[in-house]
């Protein structure tokens, strides 16, 4: 099955096919939704490759023809088919998920529903775009629109009259589209069918916060008009909306960025205006996906843009000034950007950054990723730095201090950030972020206590669920969700909540480890190995955490001395004691190991192999057996 929604794959059973280049699946995507499956060499070429000549794009759409016919005849798996002058999927190829819903007729029934349900596996190409010319990346995006239309249009009308089952698939659309009013309208229908008005209102509460936070709005007459009809408080503002119109409350909040797009010079062709518009459209996304501050809608920027004397009265903490400039030499144009600090107009950070039109497309995301990193880390930067002169901490700082003390992997700073989050907690009651940091240390306590009981867990689960609540969007509440079921030995469930969480932040270095850790949980090592080392690339400098999970994938892959090297790196290798004793004793390093063996045996002297074997999940048993018989060879009991 070729899956072009969520992140683009070949399924030969549950296994997944060689990735391929992400133009392949993009062809694939141009073939059933823009020509009906047969499209001309010439109209694909120009397509794929647009920003350069007629000539060029035409090798580039043989090379990677060519590139698939190798991999369709190691695979024995056919995609589609080619002649001298066309592209086509015939009858024989590969079904996709893309046929499967563009074939799909109007659910009658909970059954239809789910079946629906079961070909939507997230945005169209997700993950992919960065060697997209602007023009397919725009189109991309129009037809992620379209499909996601598409889909409610199939499944809305059966969901607002099915029973208990629908509205359970009505929450998990909430969670993929959380800002769509349409979903939003079923669920409050479906809600009136089988809970109070409190759960309505409830509901549409969070909707109504969701959505002044995320897109700077109100619900539509028509959703509002709906919510009071079934006994919703929807004439009055939502709860919570009062404190985000109204000025900021010491220490109360998160920092307010704001985000100016460039303003159009004569210099500038309107192809580049575009393209530094679209970078900025991409920075703001980047810098919402951060959830750690509060980023002001593009629609009020630009207002503010256009007639600075709207952001009176606006608190903002942050100003993030772009610019298209000029390059030294003919085509080329800087992107230029500057922080500022908006009560005193300090300028914290500025720089340019150098492109052309010809290698934008191939540099778009790389830039637009680096602007969001030197922002973010001058924000994280200033406040940490405000706070220890003033010693006034704000519900960001006290995040960051939790962040901080989470770099090691003890009890007593698992505690102490704990304690930072709640904090910030209590000042900012719906920071989804602190929430999911809480449970990441009730996930890490519990796993470090080797407890047998499982009441840590529930309240992780718990404070990540609440997080998810709060702000589907962020990945943290859906990667603590995964953490926690991976401890709770449900390890299906954390591969399906670490795949959400991937999906929406698919070059997060934080989720990828997790992604990573539930990999070589679930006993598949090699792609454990692989997600690990992207992990690492994008966070060089790693915590212990990173070094943790790389250790262990390295141990089942039976490198017992690498890891041992990747632990013995750990600034506090004492969680993995018992790993690099082993590992020390499997490559006949007496010393290390019984220094370790005996170290832990100190510091744990209630400890039994069988125990752990009860405790910690692997799916293969095999694995965990020989692990267990290899600590015993160890010396541990």
């Amino acid at each position: 099955m070729l899956w072009l929604s969520g992140t683009p794959r070949v399924m030969v059973g549950d296994l997944p096919a060689p990735r391929l280049p992400d133009k392949v699946y993009a062809l694939m995507c141009l073939l059933a939704l823009r020509f009906n499956n047969v499209a001309d060499r010439g109209a694909l070429a120009d397509l794929l490759w647009e920003d350069g000549d007629e000539a060029s794009a035409r090798a580039n759409l043989r090379n990677l023809l060519s590139r698939l016919r190798t991999w369709q005849n190691l695979n024995s798996i056919r995609l589609l088919d080619f002649d001298a002058s066309r592209v086509f999927r015939g009858a024989d190829c590969e079904p996709s998920d893309l046929d499967a819903l563009l074939k799909a007729g109007l659910a009658q029934d909970e059954l239809a529903v789910a079946a629906l349900f079961s070909l939507r596996g997230g945005e169209l190409l997700s993950g992919c775009g960065k060697d997209f010319a602007p023009e397919l990346a725009a189109w991309i995006n129009e037809q992620r629109t379209a499909l996601d239309d598409r889909f409610l249009d199939l499944v809305l009308p059966a969901a607002r009259v099915g029973g208990q089952a629908m509205l359970g698939l009505l929450r998990r659309l909430m969670t993929a589209l959380p800002l769509d009013e349409r979903v939003e309208r079923a669920l409050l229908v479906s809600l009136s069918r089988h809970h109070s008005r409190e759960a309505i209102d409830s509901e549409y509460q969070r909707f109504a916060r969701r959505l002044l936070a995320d897109a700077g709005t109100a619900p539509d007459p028509e959703t509002r008009e709906l919510a009071r009809q079934l006994g919703a408080r929807s004439d009055s503002k939502p709860a919570g909306v009062a404190a985000l119109v109204q000025p900021r409350l010491q220490n109360s909040a998160l920092p307010r960025v704001l985000i100016l797009p460039p303003i159009d010079d004569e210099f500038s062709k309107r192809s580049a205006s575009r393209a530094a518009a679209s970078l900025v459209d991409d920075v703001t996304y980047g810098l919402c996906q951060q959830r750690s501050f509060a980023v002001i809608a593009p629609h009020s920027a630009r207002a503010m843009s256009r007639n600075g004397t709207l952001r009176i009265g606006q608190n903002m903490d942050y100003v993030l000034s772009t610019r298209l400039l000029p390059g030294q030499i003919e085509g080329e144009y800087r992107f230029g950007f500057s922080l500022a600090r908006d009560s005193t107009g300090e300028i914290l950070i500025g720089d340019a950054l150098r492109f052309t039109l010809q290698d934008l497309p191939a540099r778009h995301a790389d830039l637009s990723r680096l602007v969001v990193r030197l922002v973010a880390g001058e924000i994280e930067r200033h406040e940490l730095a405000s706070y220890r002169f003033s010693g006034t901490p704000t519900a960001y700082v006290y995040y960051l201090l939790g962040q901080e003390r989470l770099r090691m992997v003890d009890l007593p700073d698992l505690r102490a950030a704990r304690n930072a989050f709640r904090r910030a907690l209590d000042l900012a009651p719906a920071f989804a972020p602190a929430m999911s940091m809480i449970a990441r240390t009730l996930s890490l306590e519990w796993f470090i206590l080797n407890r047998g009981d499982d009441d840590l867990l529930k309240e992780s689960r718990r404070m990540a669920a609440l997080a998810v609540e709060h702000d589907p969007l962020d990945p943290s509440g859906h990667r603590e969700l995964g953490n926690a079921a991976l401890y709770s030995h449900d390890l299906d469930a954390s591969l399906e909540h670490l795949r959400e969480a991937r999906e929406r932040a698919p070059h997060h270095a934080d989720v990828l480890l997790d992604n990573a850790d539930a990999l070589a949980h679930n006993s598949r090592y090699q792609e454990a190995q692989v997600v690990i080392a992207e992990a690492l690339s994008l966070n060089p400098i790693a915590p212990d955490e990173y070094l943790w999970v790389a250790s262990t994938i390295q141990f089942f892959l039976h490198d017992y001395a690498g890891a041992l090297n990747l632990a013995l790196r750990m600034a506090n290798p004492e969680p993995l004691g018992r790993l690099i004793a082993t590992s020390a004793h499997l490559i006949g390093d007496k010393h290390t190991a019984r220094h370790w063996r005996n170290r832990m045996l100190e510091r744990h002297p209630d400890f039994r192999v069988a125990d752990w074997g009860r405790i910690v999940p692997i799916r293969n048993a095999t694995d965990k057996q020989f692990f267990e018989d290899a600590m015993r060879s160890a010396g541990f009991p």
